[in-house]
């Protein structure tokens, strides 16, 4: 009897639209939400944009314990549909709109602060509210 299926299919792209919808709630209605029900979600948004910061996306193929390959084959069979390619394009096309005119370190830098500051349940500025708010909703909308 098998404990896990050999092939889990990708659902990254869903799940980061949960997770900015999320973050969208906790921006425009920070006291909607209990102090730990966002946590997860701002952290791997936040890890999400260190990796969009440095190109960081790693495509790895993972069959299991049990794949009846050769390690020398798993380690560099290539991915045909890499996971982030869809969240890559929606978080280039969600900076270009909201940040327009920003380096991409910068703008990082700005939403990363907003997702610290939200995570410790601090104030928002307005301003920060209205970036969280737009770059939220435009991010979760541009995913499947």
């Amino acid at each position: 009897m098998a404990i896990m299926s050999s092939y889990r299919p990708d659902n990254s792209s869903a799940r980061y639209k949960r997770f900015a919808q999320m973050a969208y709630t906790c921006a425009i209605e920070p006291k909607s939400t209990k102090k730990y029900d966002n946590e997860i979600p701002l952290e791997s948004l936040f890890r999400l944009l260190e990796m969009y910061r440095y190109n960081a996306f790693k495509d790895d193929a993972h069959s299991g314990v049990l794949a009846l390959r050769s390690a020398s084959e798993i380690r560099h069979h290539p991915v045909a549909n890499a996971w982030h390619l869809s969240i890559k394009q929606a978080l280039d096309e969600t900076f270009n709109e909201v940040f327009e005119g920003k380096s991409k370190d910068e703008a990082v830098r700005e939403l990363e602060t907003i997702l610290y500051l939200m995570s410790n349940r601090k104030q928002l500025t307005a301003e920060q509210k209205d970036q969280a708010a737009d770059f939220f909703r435009l991010f979760s909308e541009a995913l499947l």
